[in-house]
């Protein structure tokens, strides 16, 4: 079975499934025993997989990555695009829950933080002189 793990900033490094080692007993019948996988040391396991690669994992739930969402946003071409508009408000909620996080010591490297909202602020000037 397939397990999900994390880095300590709740980075996604992806499932690993250790598998299942074959042998036989003494009347040739086979003996499946599963083999746990080999993850990163200091690899943190959570439930599921994200929705998409970019998320990250806040220590109960995904949080969608705002980058992803304000390009999504900025591709969508008109501003009452129901589409849009709801990316717009995922990327709001990301935003703030990155906030919180390294408000609340959950995400540990500052300059991640900064360069990623600095990206965000770049793809939202564009947007803006694009004239959308």
């Amino acid at each position: 079975m397939t397990k999900f793990y994390v880095d300590q900033d709740g980075k996604y490094l992806g499932g690993f499934d250790g598998g299942v080692v074959i042998t036989l007993d003494e009347n040739r019948k086979p003996i499946e025993t599963p083999v746990e996988p080999v993850v990163p040391v200091g690899a943190i396991q959570v439930p599921i997989a994200p929705p998409y690669g970019s998320d990250t994992w806040n220590g109960s739930t995904w949080v969608a990555n705002p980058l992803r969402l304000a390009e999504e946003a900025r591709k969508a071409s008109i501003k009452t695009d129901p589409v849009r508009v709801e990316l717009l408000n995922k990327l709001k909620t990301a935003t703030n829950m990155q906030i919180e996080n390294y408000v609340n010591n959950r995400v540990t490297n500052i300059s991640t933080a900064k360069d990623l909202f600095i990206d965000i602020l770049k793809l939202i000037a564009l947007d803006y002189r694009n004239g959308s």
